[in-house]
This record gives structure tokens, sequence and C-alpha cells, in this order.
């Protein structure tokens, strides 16, 4: 069973950016960005059920502060994070 991936493109953010991400088999997907203190501050995919493949979601963070945030993948079976820095 293989699990689930995913990061940020061009890394540090501006304005908006791509995650990409892939999905092993069959999985109701969220995919969403928590600030430093882990307070929700945007849902990207919010109980989207995907088909097994490789995605990629565009992330507006024009109203997000300077500052290093948490991208949260969660499916049926795994969680995995990853990074996301906005910078202006």
């Amino acid at each position: 069973m293989s699990t689930p991936t995913h990061s940020a493109v061009r890394n540090p953010l501006q304005v908006a950016g791509s995650v990409w991400f892939s999905v092993a088999k069959p999985s109701v997907v969220r995919l969403s960005v928590f600030d430093n203190v882990g307070r929700l501050v945007l849902t990207i995919v919010e109980g989207e059920t995907l088909t097994p493949g490789r995605y990629r979601r565009l992330v507006l963070v024009s109203d997000l502060p300077s500052g290093t945030y948490v991208c949260r993948l969660l499916t049926d079976e795994h969680a995995v994070s990853t990074l996301l820095v906005v910078s202006r």
C-alpha cells in the first residue's frame, strides 16, 4: 500500500501557487492549510472523492500574512503534511 504524497510548487508563495498531490486508491480527500498555532486558514479540497492519480490544486494566499503554514492532506487511510511559506 502506498502513501499519498503532496508538495508545494514555487515555495515561497506570494499570491498563488500550486499544490501537487497523489492518491494511491479511491479516497475521500481533504486538503487544508493551517497557521502556526493550528487554526484552519484555507480549505483547498473538502470531502472530494478522488480516484488514484496525481492532482494539482491552485492555492490563493493573497489574503494570508507572510509566514509559514502547514498544508495537510487527509485521505481515508493517511495524513501527510508539508510546509507552505508565504512571502511578500
